[in-house]
């Protein structure tokens, strides 16, 4: 059998899909190299390289053209290996295309093939942070830490963050009313003294009003406007806004696949990161106005406490996947110190809970979104 290269003179073309985002790097295909074997089977061994810098495994796809690209006309469908959905970074990644079998009577004198490497993620919302999801390790063996033992292994799925606490502006926005005790801050200070009810209420009324489907329920009715009282309901189906749960909320202050292992969210040196007591003045303060964590989420330690989603219970060490907390409690939970609390309590690691009737000036929140 003839020598494959006397027909063929093999040009690259690397293409890289995915579209770039301020927190999603599209994917970097690099050193791609054709090598057809010398056995005379007419295999032709193709190696690549990939990165994606955000930590997503990636689909990869491969095309040939005989006419410099004008057409994509030379099916590749006899490929094995690093190929299809679920591929990692990594380098000297290997496909085999039985090129022979597959254009056994082709002759031309060039061939360009296209390497394309997506990781599946469109667009990051305005005003939010891709947090990718991975596993890691939740709570604290300090013995002080009242509640955050055992530590145990928790795989979250990604998810949006906000980048920044809810505003006093965004709430009004949507709910009409400023009711924070610290109105002078502005409209970019941190709402507070909302209760974990209002700010169930805050996530379905912005979800209807950007068209997203809303999270939670009463009765199977989702607007807030109707709600009088019953057991709230949260369908992880959805995908409007919501309050975190504790296990995202933790993951992402740690940094989530960028963590630093830092005591606090983004630093080991708390007043570059947080407004706690010794630097706050006795008040909330505009957010992010310190230091934002590896991910680009400020304010996660200190300025006011953030409520999660989940009733305050023990933890287990078992493993857990997408942990939602407790099924019922007293309180809900609080994280990330604020303004009036000591280093301390700014700490990833720190666990608080508090009647989700009340309406206190050192608590507000953040929201997060499903991808």
């Amino acid at each position: 059998m003839k020598s494959l290269t006397k027909y063929f003179v093999w040009m690259l073309l690397l293409l890289v899909t995915g579209v770039l985002t301020a927190q999603n790097h599209k994917p970097a295909v690099t050193n791609v190299d054709l090598k057809e074997r010398t056995d005379g089977s007419m295999l032709v061994d193709v190696y690549y390289d990939v990165n994606d810098s955000d930590g997503n495994a990636m689909t990869v796809t491969m095309l040939a053209s005989s006419d410099s690209g004008s057409t994509w006309n030379l099916t590749c469908n006899n490929i094995t290996g690093a190929i299809g959905s679920g591929i990692t970074s990594g380098t000297g990644k290997h496909i085999v295309w039985d090129f022979g079998v597959e254009h056994p009577n082709f002759y031309s004198n060039k061939v360009i093939v296209e390497i394309s490497a997506d990781d599946g993620i469109t667009s990051v919302p305005a005003g939010m942070v891709l947090v990718t999801g991975g596993t890691f390790t939740m709570g604290s063996t300090n013995t002080l830490d009242y509640g955050a033992s055992p530590t145990h292994s928790v795989t979250l799925s990604s998810y949006y963050m906000s980048k920044t606490e809810v505003t006093q502006g965004q709430w009004k926005a949507v709910m009409g009313i400023n009711p924070s005790y610290f109105p002078g801050v502005g409209d970019n200070g941190p709402v507070e003294q909302v209760s974990w009810y209002a700010c169930i209420s805050y996530c379905n009324k912005l979800s209807i009003k950007e068209g997203k489907t809303p999270v939670y329920s009463i009765g199977g009715n989702t607007s807030p406007s109707s709600w009088t009282s019953g057991t709230i309901v949260f369908d992880t189906t959805a995908k409007g806004y919501r309050l975190p749960t504790e296990a995202e909320w933790e993951y992402a202050a740690r940094g989530g696949t960028q963590s630093h292992s830092y005591t606090y969210s983004g630093s080991n040196n708390v007043d570059s990161v947080a407004w706690y007591y010794s630097n706050s003045g006795s008040t909330t303060h505009q957010v992010s106005t310190r230091t934002a964590n590896e991910l680009g989420i400020s304010d996660m330690s200190g300025n006011v406490w953030e409520w999660c989603w989940d009733w305050y219970g023990a933890y287990s060490s078992t493993a857990q996947t997408n942990p939602t907390g407790a099924s019922s409690g007293s309180g809900r939970l609080l994280r990330g110190g604020s303004w009036s609390n000591d280093n301390y309590d700014c700490r990833v690691s720190i666990r608080g809970y508090y009647d989700p009737g009340s309406n206190i000036i050192i608590i507000g929140f953040r929201v997060v979104e499903d991808l």
